[in-house]
């Protein structure tokens, strides 16, 4: 039981690892275009040092919200 938890748990945390990825991704274009991405920036070394604690849960919340931001920012 606890193999296939420790595989779940890998799972999801290269999951939130993509979601970084492609958040990170999403800030250098906007950098190009102009944008101040300083909030942002700070967000996400809140993200990094909340999965180093142990605190993926507030990540995951964490993660969301700046994708939601960047999602009202391509629309404009």
């Amino acid at each position: 039981m606890g193999f296939y938890f420790r595989r779940s748990h890998l799972i999801w945390k290269d999951n939130i690892d993509k979601r970084l990825e492609k958040i990170k991704r999403e800030i250098i274009k906007l950098r190009i275009q102009g944008v101040d991405t300083v909030e942002i920036d700070k967000e996400l070394e809140t993200i990094e040092k909340d999965l180093k604690i142990g605190l993926s849960g507030m990540a995951e919340y964490r993660l969301e919200e700046i994708e939601g931001r960047l999602n009202k920012c391509k629309k404009i």
